[in-house]
């Protein structure tokens, strides 16, 4: 294999530094805290003063932010003409640094949330991940003043949810319920620990990717983010 095109793409992409969020689409760099974070932004031709953060799956099982669910959840946001900030974790991409078991990658979104606020101080944020992303979706709303926060088949099994805080923000849960990597009933037992949410949504015949299930899943999404809005 020829890794030098991959080692590349890095210098390929720009540092952005300009102090306004993005027209249209942007593919580019940012400072984070253990290097730069590669960051895909779309503001649609109509965009609300609002955006959606979206968090990826888990870095060491294929997760960035070019995962099709992601691209749903991106494509849902941008139905209702919200502008949309997808980014690799550390160590996916050209993102640079190494997978940290999830604090780092919390310090991660906190970064893009900072440069956020820099170029659009005055746009509400929601934060919506899917699988690992979820933890760290959940895990940054105590630190943040958000719109609304959506998970996506949170694995509450596998990461410390129960010792997260209630959330003070409204929140919405999306969960297959043929799920065999995130355990459905796991999930709900979670819920009922907590203050009442938002919204839940189960999505039957579809599993952890909803495969077969994914404009549904765009359908569903539409509608959380509609709650709220």
């Amino acid at each position: 294999m020829n890794l030098k095109p991959i080692l590349n793409t890095v210098m390929a992409l720009p540092i952005y530094t300009k102090p306004h969020f993005p027209s249209e689409k942007a593919h580019f760099l940012l400072p984070g805290p253990t290097g730069v974070l590669e960051v895909y932004t779309h503001q649609p031709q109509s965009a609300q003063a609002s955006t959606s953060i979206i968090c990826h799956p888990h870095p060491l099982m294929g997760g960035t932010m070019h995962n099709k669910v992601i691209t749903i959840i991106a494509q849902a946001c941008h139905i209702l003409d919200i502008s949309t900030i997808r980014f690799n974790f550390r160590g996916v991409g050209n993102s640079e640094g190494e997978f940290d078991k999830g604090k780092g990658e919390l310090e991660d979104l906190l970064a893009v949330i900072a440069w956020l606020k820099s170029v659009a101080p005055n746009h509400q944020i929601t934060i919506v991940g899917f699988s690992f992303g979820s933890f760290i979706a959940a895990s940054a709303e105590q630190h943040l003043d958000l719109q609304q926060l959506i998970l996506i088949a949170p694995p509450v099994e596998r990461f410390d949810f129960e010792s997260l805080p209630a959330f003070r923000c409204p929140c919405s849960v999306i969960q297959g319920e043929e799920d065999v990597t995130v355990n459905p009933h796991a999930v709900l037992r979670w819920l009922n620990l907590q203050l009442p949410l938002a919204h839940q949504s189960w999505i039957p015949k579809a599993d952890h990717f909803f495969h077969g299930q994914l404009l549904v899943l765009r359908d569903v999404l539409t509608q959380q983010l509609q709650i709220i809005q």
